[in-house]
């Protein structure tokens, strides 16, 4: 009897590697799912950031073509006011509507692809674009009727205005594209997202 113990756990080691086998392999591919579904949530947040940053790019552009456009068809009047006091504006009423819609546009899109990153797992992410949505209410409020002639945004102003915008849409890139040697998988906060910047501009100098 004393020398069955050993035969016994002799004859029970391959069933109990086995047995932790499965159990490490059971193990190892619950992380690796778990990787990768974390790995498809990040890069669909990439996307849906990334087609964020196209409507609000549009926007941007949208409204300092407008405001070259009407500057250049206000200059235009003036001079020939000069020598006709009855002259009128030479609109082109199509380009005038196409640039009319192109900014309305972009800025529609730009509401709802942000809406739907408010509720991003990412908080930091939820943050920002927040805060970027509320800031182009802002730019819609000011801008909203300079094509129906009540309101008029310089093209110097238009530019600070994209400016601006680009600047938020710059620290949103920075927050979803970390270097190449931090983690694939790690969204960066606004805060070291416009740290990096500064950084980068300054070297630039």
């Amino acid at each position: 009897m004393v020398q069955a113990t050993p035969d016994i756990f002799s004859s029970m080691l391959p069933a109990l590697i086995g047995f932790c086998g499965v159990i490490v392999g059971g193990v190892l591919q619950v992380v690796a799912k778990h990787r990768a579904d974390r790995y498809s949530h990040m890069m669909e947040l990439r996307r849906e950031v990334a087609d964020l940053i196209v409507s609000v790019s549009g926007f941007a552009t949208a409204i300092v073509q407008s405001a070259v456009w009407i500057d250049s068809v206000r200059e235009d009047l003036k001079a020939r006011l000069v020598n006709d006091p009855q002259a009128e504006a030479d609109i082109d009423d199509d380009y005038h509507e196409r640039l009319g819609e192109a900014m309305i546009t972009g800025y529609r899109e730009s509401a709802q692809k942000s809406a739907r990153l408010l509720v991003a797992s990412d908080q930091r992410i939820a943050d920002h674009v927040g805060s970027l949505q509320l800031r182009l209410a802002d730019v819609i409020n000011e801008v909203g009727y300079m094509h129906a002639g009540n309101v008029h945004i310089s093209e110097a102003r238009a530019k600070e205005i994209q400016q601006y915008i680009m600047e938020r849409i710059n620290v949103l890139v920075n927050m979803v594209a970390p270097a190449k040697w931090e983690r694939f998988s790690n969204f960066r906060s606004a805060k070291r997202a416009e740290s990096l910047l500064i950084k980068e501009r300054a070297k630039r100098l």
